[in-house]
């Protein structure tokens, strides 16, 4: 009390027993600083003297009546009270001077945290707001007087605010001041920006943009018809419109049902005017109101583009951080000021303009003329009475249970299922199929699907074309249904229905038809009529290669040329490889050229309707199907031969370099050939593969093998006939050739100091064995080896020596064969 008695404005008025009494007490519990601020302020921004009664005795929200009712135990209120009560019309004050302080204090108040650094931001507003600098300046000592505030508690706020940057210390003037406070005129800068940037701008394109209310509903057509229908509304200046040739140049991202065109008539363009040109665009659907005036419009427009640059502007927004509350909320006051215009409008429309006529408003509401309009333009739309699925973009749960109705309806099952219960499909079902089947306009929708598809015959057909005529008027079906009816339509040819993405050819699925209806200009349908000589050409096809459909379950009952497809792949993926390889010819003048082409057009993923009508007939040069087909029968006779034929070939390496009569059975011959071998070469040891083959021939002799020339194969070239590729042949006779050269080798050969003979127990008796072998002449390998098998004879010092030579006998025994 004592210390506020100092200010200049109390002294000057009051001795100090008036203002103990008039001041202290009579402005309790108001501190006497706040009161003289709460005079100060309330004179600058109040329109009367109610403004300040009503902060001393109403009991609105941050009044001093309810403030004590709701605080009786706190000693003091002070300037953070008056502050947080006009602060509404502290927000609406014109005056820059205490504007700009109140952006400065909300932008600061708005990242504090502490509530005592609050209440000092708000006194520091209300200070520099009634601008006493020299009296009543901004310091600890006035903050204490006007707060109530205990001095620690200041001290302790004012260091947070210093450290959070959000106040500056004035050092020259010893106060604190808003760091980063507006150093702009925003409505200055507001003004000059729209006479620089935002003069000339078309009003009608900023409308459309704001207007939260972009569509009309015509209820009662909606009501009627179980549906939401809408129309979109459209500012367009008077001058615009009568230059609109065509309906295709306005947005349709929602597809709208029609539109509503409010025409602002600035060029005073005549009624009658604006009806003909409804005529010209020729489009029912359509409606226009002429919109006389929508006054202050263009300068609220102007406003919202300048404060929408500046909030777009880093660099200003860097500079002037506080600003941007105040940008957002004259864009806030913007919006709404336009948009109540545009609603505005819309209740003061007097006569509706249509193609076929004009409707006065008074008459009849709006909603119910457009109902009217939408009753008239889509005349033929089907009662599907389930919004969840009768609509344009439907939600994920219903896709799921749409795409098991469209299941079922490509594996044509059964869907007594569906005739009761509440499961999504079942409601689904009943509202599209089953409550329809009488309805005369799905059927005249069902024709429109049968037409297409009949267009479709021959040729790639835009899916677009369907779904703009099913979606326009008459019809106005929604996009969400459209799936159903259309798979239900193909599922009913005998025609084979293709569909292409873009140029690629996709297996018939419900996920198909859902993309075609959802992109319809990237989606084609393809309908080949199947006349006798296709019907036969394909039957001869499937029973060619029916054997392999087992491979192809899953794509049965789906598309008729993908399943033909696979069975021919599954046919060429289960050959052997050999079969599927070679080059060279099995006879003579065998057309290998067109093998190898029929061959690579099987590999990858090629489309079925191509591969089946323009590469098979291409490869074998045939325009008739029915040559075709007996040139495919050929061609894979030739495959399948192929490996049955090497075998042959196989069995006349064996017979020529074993010099094995040709005509005789080759297991009997190569039996004889085998008893015929001359003891010393037979029972001597051979190199690696000589001896392998040799006991291959021997084994074979002795009934030991169920495949004899595959036995002889796998053994002379690792690999078996059908892994072997064109050269292999010529390998295998190698091998042959090298055993008859090794034999007769071994056979001719003299005894020598470096030959050896050695007597092995046989079936038959002991049974002498020949081989080289010089002790002197050891390779590096060699001796590693005598070294590691004595090292080994040494670590196992413990076994027994009869064993032990038992082992190495039964080891010689093996080598020698």
């Amino acid at each position: 009390m004592d210390r506020s008695y100092q200010i200049k404005e109390f002294r000057s008025l009051f001795d100090k027993d008036d203002y103990d009494s008039i001041v202290g007490n009579g402005a309790f519990p108001l501190t006497p600083l706040s009161a003289c601020l709460l005079l100060q302020l309330s004179e600058k921004i109040a329109q009367n003297e109610r403004t300040l009664f009503t902060f001393l005795t109403s009991k609105d929200l941050y009044s001093l009546a309810a403030y004590v009712e709701q605080c009786p135990d706190t000693a003091f209120a002070g300037a953070p009270l008056i502050y947080d009560y006009f602060s509404q019309l502290l927000a609406d004050e014109k005056d820059f001077a205490v504007h700009g302080e109140w952006i400065n204090a909300e932008h600061a108040i708005d990242k504090a945290e502490d509530a005592d650094a609050k209440s000092i931001l708000k006194t520091m507003a209300v200070i520099r707001m009634v601008n006493l600098s020299d009296d009543i300046p901004v310091n600890e000592e006035y903050l204490y007087l006007a707060t109530g505030l205990g001095k620690e508690k200041i001290e302790n706020a004012i260091e947070i605010l210093t450290k959070q940057n959000l106040i500056a210390f004035n050092k020259e003037a010893k106060t604190y001041s808003f760091h980063g406070s507006v150093s702009v005129n925003l409505q200055e800068l507001i003004s000059d920006d729209i006479k620089k940037q935002f003069t000339k701008i078309n009003v009608p394109d900023v409308l459309n943009r704001v207007n939260k209310n972009k569509y009309v509903l015509p209820k009662k057509y909606n009501q009627d018809h179980c549906m939401t229908r809408y129309f979109q509304v459209h500012i367009i200046n008077s001058d615009s419109f009568m230059a609109l040739s065509s309906m295709d140049y306005l947005p349709k991202e929602k597809h709208p049902d029609g539109y509503l065109f409010l025409v602002l008539n600035q060029n005073k363009e005549k009624p009658e005017n604006i009806r003909k040109h409804l005529e010209e665009l020729n489009d029912r659907s359509v409606m226009a109101a002429i919109v006389e005036q929508m006054p202050h419009v263009k300068s609220k427009t102007q406003n919202l583009l300048a404060v929408q640059r500046l909030l777009n502007d880093k660099t200003f927004s860097k500079e002037n951080e506080a600003a941007g509350i105040e940008l957002e909320n004259w864009k806030k006051t913007l919006l709404n000021d336009l948009n109540r215009a545009i609603e505005d409008a819309m209740e003061h429309i007097s006569t509706l303009y249509t193609r076929d006529g004009s409707e006065k408003i008074k008459e009849k509401p709006l909603n119910r003329v457009i109902s009217d309009v939408a009753e008239a333009v889509y005349n033929k739309t089907p009662l599907i009475n389930n919004e969840s699925i009768n609509r344009h973009n439907v939600t994920a749960q219903y896709s799921k249970a749409r795409n098991v109705i469209l299941d079922d309806i490509f594996h044509s099952r059964m869907f007594e299922q569906y005739n009761s219960g509440t499961s999504a499909e079942a409601t689904i079902y009943r509202a599209c199929i089953g409550s329809t089947k009488n309805d005369s306009n799905l059927a005249a929708a069902r024709n429109e699907i049968i037409a297409f598809i009949h267009k479709s015959k021959g040729q790639k057909v835009a899916f677009a074309t369907l779904v703009d005529k099913l979606t326009g008027a008459p019809y106005g079906m929604r996009r969400g249904v459209l799936p159903i009816y259309i798979a239900e339509q193909l599922m009913q040819l005998e025609d084979m229905p293709v569909i292409y993405h873009d140029k690629t050819e996709i297996a018939l699925s419900p996920k198909l038809i859902v993309d075609a209806v959802a992109a319809p200009d990237n989606h084609y349908l393809y309908v080949e009529a199947e006349t006798v000589e296709k019907l036969e050409y394909i039957e001869g096809l499937e029973k060619l290669f029916s054997d392999y459909g087992e491979y192809c379950n899953e794509i049965e009952n789906m598309n008729r040329l993908a399943r033909l497809k696979c069975f021919i792949q599954a046919w060429y993926r289960s050959l052997p490889q050999t079969a599927t390889t070679f080059q060279v010819g099995d006879y003579p003048r065998q057309d290998m050229r067109k093998l190898k082409r029929f061959r690579k057009a099987l590999t990858g993923e090629p489309n079925p309707r191509e591969l089946i009508f323009e590469q098979i007939p291409d490869i074998f040069e045939e325009c008739i199907l029915s040559k075709t087909l007996k040139k495919v029968e050929d061609a894979k006779k030739d495959i399948d031969a192929h490996t049955r034929r090497l075998k042959k070939q196989a069995e006349g390496v064996v017979k020529r370099s074993l010099s094995l009569p040709h005509s005789d059975d080759l297991q009997q011959s190569l039996k004889v050939w085998y008893e015929n071998i001359p003891p010393k070469a037979k029972n001597s040891l051979l190199p690696a593969a000589s001896q392998s083959l040799l006991n291959c021939i021997r084994d074979v002799v002795d009934g030991k093998s169920i495949d004899l020339i595959e036995k002889l194969a796998k053994t002379a070239t690792n690999f078996f006939i059908e892994d072997w590729n064109d050269k292999t042949k010529d390998e295998f006779e190698s091998v042959l050739k090298t055993l008859v050269s090794d034999l007769k080798k071994k056979e001719d050969t003299v005894n020598t100091q470096q030959s050896k003979k050695i007597m092995l127990p046989a079936e038959e008796g002991n049974k002498e064995y020949f081989y080289d072998f010089d002790p002197n002449e050891l390779s590096p390998s060699g001796v590693f080896f005598q070294s590691a098998l004595d090292d080994m004879v040494d670590e196992y010092e413990a076994l027994d020596n009869s064993e032990k030579i038992g082992i190495l006998m039964n080891l010689v025994k093996k080598l020698m064969g």
